[in-house]
């Protein structure tokens, strides 16, 4: 009988892998990259399209992959390339209209999205208004891959800092896999 249950992994689109491999061209490590990949993962980056979905134990696979390959001997590389990701993303007009709104703003808009970009899980965002601190929480999902949720830590400071807010920091609380979250502070 086929095993009908659902998969405990989503997946991402390909958007992700685009962007890895022009930030992989522009700092000249590409086939460095290409190379530490294995084969099937260095298949699928050749044959990546935005609309492409990946596995996300396979998508963090390729992303720790190039973390050490961009950022050697760094362990925040996987921050980083969420970081640069969010930059990458959100050019031109983005980037005009994102420099007009606020990190609460962003945070919910995040969590409004986590659909189109994630397969599996459900994101909301909890303002606290006595202080400069939004969090950020995703349940449904206790599988959601360590290196992902890196990833998601970058990706949302780098989408602070296009706001424009000063000193961005965010905590990512793995303690509860039922609810992954990442709490972000500004000034």
């Amino acid at each position: 009988m086929p095993d009908t249950s659902e998969p405990k992994l989503g997946s991402t689109p390909g958007t992700g892998f685009i962007f890895l491999r022009k930030f992989t061209q522009t700092l000249g490590v590409e086939q460095k990259f290409l190379e530490q990949l294995i084969p099937a993962d260095a298949d699928l980056m050749a044959k990546i399209l935005p609309i492409i979905r990946v596995p996300d134990d396979v998508a963090a696979r390729i992303f720790e992959t190039a973390a050490v390959v961009c950022f050697p001997n760094d362990p925040l590389g996987l921050w980083k390339l969420g970081r640069e990701q969010a930059k990458h993303d959100l050019t031109g007009i983005y980037k005009f209209l994102v420099s007009l709104t606020n990190v609460p703003f962003i945070v919910n808009q995040t969590a409004g999205v986590w659909t189109t970009y994630h397969s599996k899980g459900k994101a909301t965002s909890e303002l606290d208004k006595t202080q400069k601190r939004v969090r950020l929480i995703v349940t449904e999902y206790p599988a959601l891959p360590a290196g992902i949720r890196e990833i998601v830590r970058g990706y949302v400071v780098g989408l602070m800092e296009l706001t424009g807010a000063k000193d961005c920091a965010i905590r990512h609380d793995a303690s509860n896999p039922n609810a992954w979250v990442w709490e972000i502070t500004w000034k």
